[in-house]
């Protein structure tokens, strides 16, 4: 229907809506991470609980894999960026003894006020309890009060291009190992879609550009993504890791 494809290609890259209009292949051209892979780059729950604890169960569960994060003290961190016009959006990482990068929950919920803001967040800070959040820094009102309540904001500069390219380490380093696994299960299906269709903008000549596309339903996830690791994986001045 005609509504239906203007809406379609009001929610996605032209180049995205175009393919599946005429239900081709998208071109890789203007993605913003081309090189993630759905099976290189994630984990089912019952694979990451093995690799955390030696055991093989095939009915282990979401909330099971948690308690076990919990328990064993694996750091795990929290990343966000305010809906004021689109989504808020948070991003639960951890970071893994073998250097890996789990995330392992994300929020994409449109229409929220700030006090259901921060009732999501106490949410995520009393199930995950993280020891740093990485939050948009355009809001400083926000973050003092998420420090209020128990939930430290990291101070940082943003950096988009810094950020993606963070990212892209991740996906898949120099030696070609793929460090990012994205949990398997229904609360990360937007991150999911986010790795595979975050497109960079057009000019009005319909050339890539160096901005990713706000307009895209999982964009807030994307800057979520990217602040945490911007502040995590990107090399200082004297080459080692921020922390």
């Amino acid at each position: 229907k005609i509504d239906h494809t203007i809406n379609m290609f009001r929610s996605m890259s032209p180049d995205m809506a175009e393919a599946q209009l005429l239900c081709r292949k998208p071109s890789f051209a203007g993605l913003v991470y081309p090189r993630f892979e759905d099976k290189s780059n994630s984990l089912d729950v019952s694979e990451a609980y093995t690799w955390l604890t030696g055991e093989k169960f095939e009915l282990v569960t979401y909330e099971e894999l948690i308690e076990t994060l919990l328990r064993l003290e694996i750091p795990i961190y929290a990343s966000g960026d305010w809906g004021h016009t689109a989504a808020q959006a948070f991003v639960v990482s951890a970071i893994v003894p073998n250097g890996e990068w789990w995330i392992l929950e994300s929020y994409s919920i449109p229409g929220l006020e700030f006090d259901e803001v921060l009732k999501l967040a106490m949410t995520i800070r009393d199930k995950f309890k993280p020891k740093k959040w990485f939050m948009d820094t355009a809001q400083p009102m926000f973050i003092k009060t998420f420090n209020k309540n128990g939930m430290k904001c990291a101070e940082f500069k943003k950096d988009v291009a810094g950020g993606i390219e963070s990212v892209r380490t991740q996906i898949v380093d120099a030696s070609g190992r793929r460090r990012l696994k994205v949990i398997k299960h229904a609360k990360n299906e937007v991150v999911m879609e986010c790795f595979r269709k975050h497109h960079y903008k057009l000019d009005s000549l319909g050339n890539v550009t160096g901005d990713p596309d706000d307009g895209e339903p999982w964009s807030d996830v994307g800057d979520s993504i990217r602040y945490f690791a911007q502040n995590m994986f990107a090399p200082k001045a004297n080459g080692k890791i921020l922390v």
